[in-house]
């Protein structure tokens, strides 16, 4: 477990400092220089957070270009528990000097984070919304016994890109289509038990927002990102949302909204 940072390291330097030293070092390939810095880190008890650097610069300064990376990184750390020998961080950072570079996976990271916001946020994409999704067995009739849940799975949800050919990989799938068309059940066995299928949803139910605006029988409810607007319908029980029609049964606007006109008659502002 790690242990609270010394103020000073072993030579009197900020720890900050020195862990800064030891990855711009790695960055740069400057083994010898990366190799002062890790054992000033050790001598001054920080050798738990010698390894948490070296293990973010697998991912950080490395990343892809170095696939095997993470493994054989992981097994000098593993390695290190089991012995506490110092040999196994020398180990790592020369490797990591050496090893090729990549800052994807860090910038990807930044990048995602910085934009990922509510007004940016991207509808689920229809490929996602197969036999296995609610949405698309019940709401898009996309059933593993059905024509159009087998043409989508196989056009478009069990597409990868990148697939090696393999012959053996060629048959199963054959079978797979031939058995599907033939509407073949899976055996009781493999199927879930009452146990495992999943929960009614606990807790409250879904509240109508702030800002709700009924007139007569359409009712507009505001939405989660600003600006949205979901109109409810009470005498065609339907909502223009984008879950509407992809679930069996009403949306939870539909459902709050004839809730709120039954016991309220009104609206909530």
């Amino acid at each position: 477990m790690p242990s609270r940072k010394p103020e000073w390291s072993y030579s009197h330097e900020r720890p900050d400092q020195v862990r800064s030293a030891l990855q711009k070092a790695i960055r740069r390939g400057e083994t010898d220089d990366a190799l002062h810095w890790l054992v000033e880190m050790i001598l001054s008890g920080e050798e738990w957070w010698a390894w948490r650097t070296l293990l973010v610069i697998t991912s950080e300064d490395v990343g892809p270009a170095w696939p095997e990376g993470p493994a054989v990184i992981g097994a000098l750390y593993s390695n290190w528990r089991t012995t506490s020998e110092w040999l196994m961080a020398v180990h790592a950072t020369v490797l990591l000097c050496r090893a090729p570079k990549s800052r994807l996976v860090d910038d990807a990271l930044a990048a995602h984070l910085l934009g990922h916001t509510k007004e940016m946020a991207r509808p689920i994409p229809d490929e996602a919304l197969d036999l296995h999704t609610v949405a698309g067995k019940y709401g898009l009739g996309r059933t593993e016994d059905s024509p159009r849940g087998q043409k989508h799975w196989w056009d478009e949800a069990g597409r990868i890109e990148n697939e090696q050919p393999d012959p053996n990989a060629d048959h199963y799938k054959a079978l797979v289509k031939q058995w599907w068309a033939e509407n073949r059940q899976y055996p009781d066995a493999w199927k879930p038990g009452d146990d495992h299928k999943p929960k009614e949803a606990q807790g409250a139910p879904y509240q109508l927002p702030l800002g709700v605006e009924r007139i007569g029988q359409i009712v507009k409810v505001p939405g989660n990102r600003q600006g949205d607007i979901w109109t409810v319908d009470l005498d065609k029980g339907e909502c223009d949302c984008p879950a509407f029609g992809r679930y069996p049964g009403p949306c939870k606007h539909v459902v709050a909204v004839k809730v709120m006109v039954k016991t309220k008659g009104g609206s909530r502002d």
